[in-house]
């Protein structure tokens, strides 16, 4: 995921939009809760140091 977390120009990109929430039903988490592992992932990748 980009740390831009699907916006382009201030707005959501709806495929990645759609992309998030369909697994976020398969995996029956949140929305919310995938970003956030996915920030957490992204910074753990990202440190800096």
């Amino acid at each position: 995921m980009s740390p831009s977390l699907g916006r382009i120009n201030g707005k959501i990109d709806p495929e990645l939009h759609k992309e998030v929430k369909h697994y976020a039903i398969e995996t029956n988490q949140s929305v919310i809760g995938i970003i956030e592992i996915a920030l957490r992932e992204y910074l753990k990748n990202h440190s800096i140091k």
